[in-house]
């Protein structure tokens, strides 16, 4: 059984003379550990892609499978619930919570899902220092630069565990050296845990060994390939 199937999937919005189909006839399957690269122009499709597949956006027609759950058949509560368990979410704005201290951030998917409170802090601060910032776990959000929340934002989206991490273009705000890293950072993740990883770029040098790479355009794939040998704009 696929880790990830979409059939058919289909996202319209608005109405009449207005109306713009984001995704047209998506079909994509993706077994546990695969690597996805999505890439395409702005406007493409791709964030709704990953909206869709973590359940913050419904889509017009087809279905949604992740983790073996028809997630498409879920009311906003179970949706709730099932992202909270399987799904890590890397949002290129971030979202943090800027008066929160770096571990109180990471820490609030735990807090949905009942850890007590001590648990909480210290698989918050081990997240904080596997991400390189064993030394700001007290910070304000406010007062990381930018390549420091996304570090949180990393741990955030790891602390419960993640079958499948999704990261909306991860390194757009960032600077090379520290897109580099975080690249890095999501590379090692699935390396290490062979979690599921879909990741938006619309860097064409973001190139992972054995990856496949997902090109959308107009709302539709238009390419699908299985990437060769190096690992372009993701070495440390």
């Amino acid at each position: 059984m696929s880790h990830i199937e979409l059939d058919g999937i289909g996202r319209l919005f608005g109405r009449g003379a207005t109306e713009v189909w984001a995704l047209r006839d998506v079909h994509l399957a993706a077994e546990q550990g695969d690597f996805l690269l999505v890439k395409g122009a702005s406007g493409a499709g791709k964030t709704t892609l990953l909206n869709l597949l973590s359940g913050l956006d419904a889509p017009t027609h087809g279905t949604i499978e992740v983790a073996g759950k028809d997630i498409t058949g879920l009311n906003d509560k179970e949706l709730s619930r099932f992202r909270n368990k399987h799904i890590g979410y890397v949002f290129q704005a971030f979202y943090l919570e800027t008066r929160r201290s770096a571990r109180e951030n990471v820490a609030v998917p735990l807090v949905f899902a009942g850890v007590p409170a001590a648990e909480r802090a210290e698989r918050a601060t081990r997240l904080l220092e596997r991400v390189g910032l064993a030394d700001k776990v007290d910070v304000p959000a406010s007062n990381l630069s930018a390549g420091q929340r996304q570090r949180v934002a990393l741990a955030r989206a790891l602390v419960n565990g993640p079958e499948l991490l999704l990261a909306d273009e991860p390194t757009a705000n960032l600077d090379s050296k520290t897109s580099r890293e975080i690249l890095a950072l999501i590379r090692e993740v699935h390396e290490q845990e062979q979690v599921t990883v879909v990741l938006v770029t619309h860097d064409k040098e973001v190139v992972f060994d054995g990856a496949r790479q997902i090109w959308v355009d107009d709302g539709r794939i238009t390419e699908h390939e299985r990437v060769g040998s190096g690992v372009e704009g993701a070495q440390p």
